[in-house]
């Protein structure tokens, strides 16, 4: 797990523990993993546009 997708994580818990959802956070974080997974998690905000693309990690169309 990288570090952005840990603090987007810590942000989730803080606010379920406090009753509020923030889904846009959830939501960041399931996109940094996804980066990560691909090979691009050092990359942190970069790395979330790697996580636009299902077919490749740099193209759409790859």
């Amino acid at each position: 797990m990288t570090t952005a997708e840990q603090v987007a994580n810590l942000i989730v818990e803080a606010g379920e523990s406090h009753g509020v959802r923030l889904d846009v956070a959830a939501a960041t974080a399931e996109r940094f993993r996804r980066a990560a997974e691909k090979g691009h998690g050092q990359s942190d905000l970069v790395a979330s546009y790697h996580a636009s693309f299902d077919n490749g990690p740099d193209r759409a169309d790859g």
